[in-house]
């Protein structure tokens, strides 16, 4: 990474960075999972790694304003894809490589404090273009440009009393085959501190509308696929902590190992 401070409410970066992102676990189990007596999904043994080679140039003015300009491009990007079996007509969920991927994104985020720091918001607003390239299968050659906003937001209500808002909107989307509509989705949240600022009791309600649902259409392979997934995503939490002992010690550092790399493939 390179970095320019222009003066001091100005920084210009410029980064470079290659990635590699191995298949999940389940992308890779060949078992099979029956969605209907004419549909099941199944993993796919033979998906690649995929890698990355993203450069970024970004700007910051005086810690408030960031913004980023990014071009990546992928190697063998693994995506979801469809099949008809030609012999039973079975339509088969799995997932698979596709040649290449080109993503040129645009990302604008405010950060400011108001209202005399009762109000602390942190805003951003993106936008992308992606298309994704297929040599054995040409109906995966698919592109679209792409906006998200998400704001979060932290409210001081009194000296022991914070409320928390976050929100979420993305604009429709293309994963291989799949092209999802748009989706929103809000959450809420109080943190009360307590016994002398020993601790903490926090109320937090995901998805409160309850309007996180994946509307997406597939077409390929000759299909064309229109459902619905309404996953369960709206929760209500309730969390108690207390800090006791000697607060002098030093918390352990936490260094990164190979099993990181695993947990994150088994989904954890």
């Amino acid at each position: 990474m390179t970095t320019y401070n222009a003066n001091g409410k100005q920084q210009w970066s410029l980064s470079y960075r290659k990635s590699t992102l191995r298949p999940n676990f389940d992308v890779l189990n060949p078992f099979i999972i029956y969605l209907s007596q004419y549909a099941y999904a199944q993993g796919n043994p033979y998906a690649r790694a995929s890698v990355t080679h993203r450069v970024e140039l970004s700007y910051s003015y005086n810690n408030e304003w960031l913004g980023a300009l990014s071009y990546a491009r992928y190697i063998n990007p693994i995506a979801s894809v469809i099949r008809k079996l030609a012999d039973s007509g079975a339509i088969v969920s799995t997932t698979g490589n596709l040649t290449s991927a080109d993503m040129i994104g645009l990302d604008i985020t405010w950060t400011k404090r108001l209202l005399n720091g009762h109000w602390t918001t942190s805003t951003t607003l993106g936008s992308y273009y992606l298309q994704f390239h297929s040599v054995k299968d040409h109906t995966l050659d698919k592109q679209m440009f792409s906006t998200y906003l998400s704001s979060d937001n932290m409210f001081m209500l009194s000296k022991s009393l914070k409320g928390q808002l976050n929100a979420s909107w993305y604009s429709p989307q293309i994963d291989g085959a799949y092209r999802y509509q748009s989706m929103f989705t809000l959450g809420l949240g109080l943190t009360k501190t307590i016994l002398r600022n020993n601790g903490t009791l926090a109320l937090n309600v995901s998805d409160v509308f309850n309007t996180f649902t994946a509307r997406y259409t597939t077409i390929s392979d000759g299909l064309t696929i229109t459902n619905t997934d309404h996953p369960e995503s709206r929760f209500v939490k309730l969390a108690l902590t207390w800090r006791f002992g000697n607060k002098n010690v030093k918390t352990t550092r936490t260094k990164p190992t190979g099993i990181d790399d695993v947990k994150n493939r088994m989904g954890n």
